[in-house]
């Protein structure tokens, strides 16, 4: 127990300190091709490649394409060895990786061709609307992005999930039944209970309840059904219907659509003060030779509201535990369930308070646990499903 709690604080230091690097080389990268005339040559290097037949919305919308596409696999190349050392390296040597080295780089490369085709998406329109809505593009952008956000959460699980891990629906009848008995009895419908097999890829577990409307489903871990009782993964299934039950998924995005208006307001107000600075013989914020500045921005103002969004999310944990506490009347599975979790993973369960109130999305595993004791206290033993 010792050596794993040794473990837990090593690795949470060094993902703190990958972190913080790969703040540092975004803020470099970007101030680096905004700064210098990189960005403006990129452009240039682009616009060679577009034939002059086309018409001027073609040809701006092909531009763009060309630029961000190029921009994004250049980032992608400087930012690997930082990304090999952390989601490779630093896996296999705490032994949660069981990826070989081809396997993960074809995951880096499907994670790039999935973030260029949502980076087109949305930049095209943020910059069609930059060129054709100068005064209002702000809100027309937040719009598309808080659509783009509802459409991803709906179909993550069926079309994005799928593409790095296979799902197939779960062998255990009496776990399913029991699953589905229990979603029922709470008013829940699922279109499927499911096995995630994680295991050819990593040791650690998880699980969740993933998509909205009909496409509900509930997604195990092959290592969470291998390594836990049903009793604890009750609890566990029980706390992410928790996040359905008290609508976290539909809040987080009447969060994000606020937190986006409030962003591209903020940078409308930025460019109104940059109006009359030339960059490099442009002043137009729609050629896309600004592109590294508007990243630049948006990356900011997401790393200050970062801790915002955490502590939501941190008190959105809290109602979910206080509901499968509630619902299963089983403190000591959701005890042990965390606590398998905490070394399974190699979670610290008691981190520095600052580093949590920054960067954790949960509260702390001790936390979590103690509010379980707590409930145990005082709740009837005649309550509890032992």
């Amino acid at each position: 127990m010792a050596e794993i709690k040794r473990d837990a604080k090593r690795y949470e230091k060094i993902n703190n300190l990958l972190f913080l690097a790969d703040i540092v080389l975004t803020v470099t990268v970007l101030l680096c091709f905004f700064m210098t005339p990189l960005s403006l040559n990129l452009m240039k290097i682009a616009e060679k490649n577009i034939p002059e037949s086309y018409g001027r919305v073609v040809h701006f919308i092909s531009l763009n394409a060309v630029y961000l596409i190029a921009f994004a696999v250049i980032n992608w190349v400087i930012f690997l060895p930082l990304h090999y050392y952390g989601s490779y390296h630093i896996e296999h040597k705490y032994a949660l990786s069981n990826l070989n080295r081809f396997n993960w780089f074809k995951d880096e490369a499907k994670k790039l061709v999935i973030g260029v085709l949502m980076k087109l998406i949305l930049m095209e329109a943020l910059y069609l609307l930059l060129w054709k809505q100068p005064g209002s593009w702000w809100i027309w952008t937040a719009v598309i992005w808080i659509i783009f956000s509802v459409i991803m959460s709906k179909v993550y699980p069926s079309l994005i999930l799928p593409l790095f891990y296979k799902l197939k629906p779960i062998e255990n009848e009496s776990l399913e039944k029991r699953i589905k008995g229990f979603i029922e009895k709470e008013g829940g419908r699922l279109l499927g209970v499911y096995e995630w097999i994680l295991s050819e890829k990593t040791k650690k577990a998880n699980a969740a309840f993933a998509g909205m409307g009909n496409t509900k489903k509930v997604i195990l871990g092959d290592t969470l059904l291998k390594n836990y009782s049903e009793d604890e993964i009750e609890t566990i299934v029980a706390h992410e219907f928790g996040h359905h039950r008290f609508r976290h998924i539909y809040k987080f995005l009447y969060a994000g659509a606020f937190f986006y208006i409030v962003s591209f307001a903020l940078i409308n107000m930025i460019f109104k003060g940059l109006v009359d600075i030339r960059y490099h013989g442009y002043i137009e914020f729609y050629n896309i030779a600004t592109f590294p500045l508007i990243a630049l921005l948006i990356y900011v103002i997401q790393l200050v509201a970062m801790p915002t969004f955490n502590a939501l999310s941190r008190f959105f944990e809290r109602q979910s535990d206080r509901f499968a506490l509630e619902k299963t009347g089983n403190p000591d599975a959701f005890i042990s369930g965390m606590t398998k979790l905490a070394e399974q993973n190699l979670a610290n369960k008691e981190p520095n308070r600052i580093i949590e109130f920054l960067l954790y999305s949960h509260p702390a595993i001790s936390k979590r646990i103690k509010v379980a004791e707590e409930y145990k206290k005082n709740i009837s033993p005649g309550r509890q499903n032992i």
